[in-house]
């Protein structure tokens, strides 16, 4: 009975053997995945930063153009009034000297 219990035992020492074995292998590919999950996620936050930025530049460069049409649209709105007054002045000065001419010519 003693050497089945020795052989029972060292079978057992064995299998613990390889179960701590396979243990830390495990324990380091777990170091190792979080290792690289702890890198993604700076990966991540740099790139959403990044992307943050340049959306937030684009969008003021986008404001600025904006800005900018709205600006030329007004002076070119305060052009047309003056040239439709300046028309409309024209048309009065050839009204009035029609009337002088058909005034002279009666």
């Amino acid at each position: 009975h003693v050497g089945k219990l020795q052989e029972g035992l060292d079978k057992t020492t064995d299998r613990t053997g390889k179960l701590e074995d396979a243990f830390k292998v495990d324990h380091q590919h777990l170091l190792k995945l979080e290792k690289e999950v702890k890198e993604n996620q700076e990966d991540m936050h740099n790139l959403a930063e990044t992307l943050r930025k340049k959306v937030q530049e684009d969008i003021n460069n986008i404001r600025d153009d904006m800005a900018r049409a709205e600006l030329e649209m007004k002076h070119m709105k305060a052009d047309q009034d003056a040239l439709k007054d300046a028309v409309g002045n024209d048309r009065e000065n050839l009204r009035l000297a029609n009337l002088k001419i058909k005034e002279h010519d009666d």
